[in-house]
């Protein structure tokens, strides 16, 4: 994920103050994020990346990217039952996101936000956005083509939980990212119990 680069910067630090690098490297892997810091959650065969503690720009760039790759590389055993454009090879999961605003971002947000919609809007199989720039990212993935029928933007967490329950499928990824105001935590509980919902896999 995005946090590879701090890892082998940590890793590079321990070798230059003498430490074993497989110490250290074990060491590594025990880091526990803290909650909300690009926490995975497997439910119902769906992958929540939950990512709403904050977001900027380049963290939600990031982010997007963790998640495209994530979910190319995840097995989706009804892949070949239901799949939109974007979905890419047989056998690899789709990504989705929920996405809020990012606060502080100064007289260019909403040209930031649109920047970010397009970007997910290249690479997501569907999008739905919190808040009034959130509304901007949603406007910036119907730019670069991603079809209306899989955007929804609004202010209800439970509404965006909704319509990705709906789009998604097992072997799926969904991001769940914005600024800490806008308290997007409420998204992935109800995202989590939307999958729950879900019948098992068999």
């Amino acid at each position: 994920m995005h946090n590879a680069r701090n890892a082998a910067a940590a890793l590079a630090v321990a070798s230059a103050l003498g430490l074993k690098i497989p110490e250290a490297a074990h060491a590594l892997a025990q880091t526990v994020l803290p909650p909300h810091r690009s926490s995975p959650t497997l439910v119902a065969g769906r992958i929540v990346l939950d990512d709403c503690y904050n977001a900027n720009p380049a963290s939600m760039r990031a982010a997007l990217a963790a998640v495209v790759v994530s979910a190319s590389a995840s097995a989706s055993p009804s892949a070949s039952a239901w799949r939109s454009d974007k979905a890419g090879a047989a056998g690899n999961g789709r990504p989705f996101a929920i996405l809020g605003d990012m606060l502080e971002t100064g007289p260019d947000a909403a040209a930031l936000h649109r920047q970010i919609g397009r970007l997910a809007g290249a690479q997501l199989a569907g999008l739905a956005t919190i808040g009034t720039l959130g509304a901007e990212i949603a406007g910036g993935a119907r730019e670069a083509g991603l079809g209306a029928d899989f955007i929804i933007a609004g202010d209800d967490p439970a509404a965006a939980a909704a319509a990705i329950a709906a789009w998604s499928r097992p072997g799926d990824w969904v991001l769940v990212k914005a600024s800490r105001g806008m308290r997007l935590e409420r998204a992935v509980t109800a995202l989590l119990e939307e999958f729950r919902k879900q019948p098992p896999l068999t």
